[in-house]
């Protein structure tokens, strides 16, 4: 009977460590995914607004960067739901 315990226990383990081994590898995935888009642009004085200006100026994002963003966004929030929310409740004997 003890070693069906162990058994079991160490098939726990196991399981939880490709759980943590999918989440770690998503994160990098939506970073990944995340900066493909992304262009860094030098400032330069012309393009900053004078103190005296005090509206907003609109700077237009390229569509796909828009989704992208979006998609990372609600994908970081579905793992931080599961793994608060679902993770935990099949962790429990």
């Amino acid at each position: 009977m003890r070693k069906g315990v162990m058994k079991k226990q160490r098939l726990r383990r196991q399981r939880v460590r490709r759980r943590k081994g999918w989440a770690i590898a998503l994160l990098l995935l939506s970073v990944g995914v995340g900066t493909l888009g992304v262009q860094v642009t030098p400032l330069s004085a012309h393009s900053m607004p004078s103190p005296s200006t005090q509206s907003f100026q609109k700077i237009d994002q390229p569509l796909p960067l828009k989704a992208t963003i979006t998609l990372v966004g609600l994908g970081l929030l579905g793992l931080e739901l599961w793994w608060f929310l679902g993770n935990h409740q099949r962790l429990k004997p």
